[in-house]
């Protein structure tokens, strides 16, 4: 697993922090939206773009 760049990624819909990470699951060969806080993670898609959007689009409160 490595950490990415991207586009900017939303804080975190469950703790509210602001250092989510891009990861890459190479074995898996998926990218994905990782906190680093409270460990929930986004969707799992073959793009760095389609996890991003997918964490992004995540319901706020």
């Amino acid at each position: 697993m490595t950490e990415s760049r991207s586009k900017v990624l939303k804080r975190c819909p469950f703790c509210g922090t602001r250092k989510p990470v891009m990861l890459w699951s190479g074995g898996s060969q998926v990218y994905y939206v990782f906190c680093t806080n409270c460990r929930a993670k986004g969707g799992w898609s073959k793009s760095r773009e389609e996890a991003a959007e997918l964490w992004n689009a995540r319901v706020w409160k």
